[in-house]
């Protein structure tokens, strides 16, 4: 008899996979929804060439680089510490100029972009589409995977309760053996206490 710490185990370990799984499908759901944003920027961009305008490619996104601060809880000294920790300090070298100054300088200038052609346009639509269809589609296996998975779960869990089941029936039917005998037990010492 398998005990119910291993089907507990085994549970758990089900209930770990759809967690990553359902992890996997929100990446891709991201994926999906921002391959469609691209490819409408790129058909407005195809709309305007094809409207004999020049266009040139959109500039790619950046990511924050600066910590989104957390209220909840925190006290006004710890958000302002929190603040502070996001300010960059610059030093000062011998000629007064530093390398985090130098490099900001540099941010602002961008490499000068060659204007898109048609062909460019339809390539990377095409790429684009081929992703938001593999986004999809792997969305859709994932979401099958979890819908296989979930019997699995009932099932353990219905293992589980068959164990405990079983413990509880073994544990009651001992319990009554022992209080029989000492009933009976008892129940001699009466009557030899009578005779």
């Amino acid at each position: 008899m398998t005990g119910v710490l291993a089907y507990e185990h085994e549970l758990e370990g089900i209930e770990e996979e759809i967690a990553e799984l359902k992890e996997s499908v929100e990446v891709y759901q991201a994926t999906y929804h921002e391959a469609v944003k691209d490819i409408n920027t790129w058909n407005e961009l195809k709309e305007r060439i094809e409207n004999e305008e020049t266009v040139f490619p959109p500039k790619a996104k950046t990511k924050q680089t600066r910590k989104k601060l957390k209220y909840k809880n925190s006290s006004r000294k710890r958000r302002q510490v929190e603040e502070e920790s996001d300010v960059e300090f610059i030093e000062s070298g011998g000629n007064g100029s530093s390398k985090s100054e130098n490099k900001s300088d540099t941010d602002g200038i961008e490499a000068p972009q060659e204007p898109l052609t048609l062909e460019d346009i339809k390539q990377r639509l095409a790429d684009l589409k081929d992703q938001r269809k593999n986004s999809r589609n792997e969305k859709k296996a994932l979401k099958e995977k979890i819908k296989d998975l979930k019997p699995a779960i009932r099932t353990t869990k219905s293992k589980i309760a068959d164990v405990k089941a079983q413990i509880l029936a073994i544990c009651i039917k001992g319990r009554n053996k022992y209080l029989r005998g000492a009933i009976q037990q008892d129940f001699a010492a009466g009557i030899k206490e009578l005779d």
